[in-house]
């Protein structure tokens, strides 16, 4: 149904993890853009802010626009590997680490 919530793998960190993925499906049906923002601390009393690029659907298909959606987040999740290597504090953020996909989970397609 299209309104449960949607999980989908990506690669992070050298492994297929599960990730939420309704954002984009709602980004769709609302005709809305996507971007996603991470803040790290800075010098005394600043933070450094980084963002990724902005996902807008498109009059493409819902499978074509999907599709793009998914290169957007996986771009967005190898930011976040190089941002986590070059601050290595931030790692308490993402423990426990999102669940990885099984190696013996037969390969399917994303729903579109």
């Amino acid at each position: 149904p299209e309104h449960t919530a949607k999980i989908e793998p990506f690669e992070f960190l050298g492994v297929q993890r599960l990730f939420p993925f309704t954002i984009y499906h709602l980004a769709l049906l609302f005709q809305r853009p996507v971007v996603f923002c991470v803040s790290v601390p800075g010098t005394a009393g600043e933070s450094l802010v980084y963002g990724s690029p902005v996902f807008e659907p498109d009059g493409g298909s819902k499978a074509a626009n999907l599709a793009r959606s998914r290169v957007h987040f996986q771009s967005f999740l190898k930011g976040v590997e190089l941002l986590l290597r070059a601050n290595p504090f931030l790692w308490f953020n993402f423990t426990p680490l999102n669940l990885s996909v099984p190696a013996s989970a037969p390969a399917k397609s994303p729903p579109c």
